[in-house]
């Protein structure tokens, strides 16, 4: 009984410490989206996508400048494969709006012909606002009819990534 309650206590103390400092270490820093412009914009995309453990960073490429004609594709990237498995192709949109607005479904296009005609494995759309339900679930039936990986990053996710990596805050100057 007393090793339990010693595993128990120790467990609970390691549980709080971690908590607290993970508290103290993700303290949400908020990005000033107006400094940004469409091009900053994908950068920061193609430094999360690059900083992701997910993708392999030797085959991800950008698609040119930001209003060039990339056919719905700024970020192009593999995923690191598991053992036996081939790597997964994504293609990323990235979509710079108003902090307070959201991207609906007539914002992002056809999605669906997109990863068709590049013949992608998975779908990535990161933008800095909200993401509308009604995308959400056209993504998600895309999802399930095609049997792909869904990625979505609104400006909480990308604001809460940015948080926890010290280069990439000091390179948009998070403080």
């Amino acid at each position: 009984m007393e090793v339990y309650f010693d595993y128990w206590v120790g467990w609970r103390r390691v549980a709080a410490y971690a908590f607290r400092r993970n508290w103290e270490f993700v303290k949400l820093r908020y990005l000033n989206w107006a400094s940004f412009d469409d091009e900053m914009f994908e950068v920061l995309c193609y430094d999360i996508v690059y900083h992701n453990s997910k993708f392999d960073k030797n085959t991800i490429r950008k698609m040119g400048k930001w209003r060039s004609r990339d056919g719905g594709r700024g970020i192009v990237v593999f995923t690191k494969p598991a053992f036996g498995e081939k790597p997964k192709k994504y293609i990323f949109q990235c979509k710079l709006s108003g902090r307070e607005k959201s991207i609906n479904t007539s914002n992002v296009g056809s999605v669906s012909d997109v990863i068709d005609q590049y013949r992608a494995d998975g779908y990535g759309l990161m933008c800095n606002c909200y993401i509308d339900s009604t995308l959400f679930y056209r993504l998600d039936g895309i999802s399930d009819r095609r049997g792909i990986n869904i990625e979505t990053w609104s400006g909480f996710e990308i604001e809460r990534f940015l948080s926890r990596r010290p280069l990439l805050k000091q390179r948009y100057e998070i403080t």
